[in-house]
């Protein structure tokens, strides 16, 4: 069984009736901001999204843990498996969890990524940077992996 499978149950754990709570206001809030939306799309497809946000959620707390018990390979995996889905925070995790692990080679590379793919953000561009100025500077204690 792979990691994503582990999510995806967990993930369908959560109880049917916070679905059907969730479904309700986001059809409430559909009707109420009716105007600003796209009301050819159904409701549910505005439910999938939540329930979307919310699977991501939960595998972004699950990295969290895997960081704080020290388990850096387990965290960046899991990351790794969000990557492309969502915002800069993880590729600033990625890069953060690089550095503390003397990867700095693989921190300029996922901040590059990142600016790259369109998941980066102004904080992200403003690191490249000073990463690659560090990178440079400790290129004799550099042990990346991945790149």
């Amino acid at each position: 069984m792979t990691k994503f499978e582990d999510y995806s149950k967990l993930f369908s754990s959560i109880s049917n009736e916070e679905d059907i709570a969730d479904a309700n206001l986001n059809t409430q809030i559909v009707n109420h901001f009716s105007d600003g939306l796209d009301i050819s799309m159904p409701i549910s497809v505005y439910h999938k999204i939540h329930q979307f946000g919310r699977f991501i959620s939960i595998i972004h707390n699950t990295a969290e843990n895997e960081y704080s018990n020290g388990n850096y390979l387990a965290c960046e995996e899991i990351l790794w498996s969000i990557f492309y889905a969502t915002s800069g925070d993880v590729a600033e995790r990625l890069a953060i969890l690089y550095r503390k692990q003397h990867r700095f080679s693989d921190e300029v590379n996922v901040l590059k990524l990142a600016i790259k793919t369109g998941t980066g953000n102004r904080k992200i561009k403003s690191r490249l940077p000073k990463a690659i100025a560090y990178c440079d500077k400790h290129k004799d204690s550099d042990e990346s992996l991945r790149y």
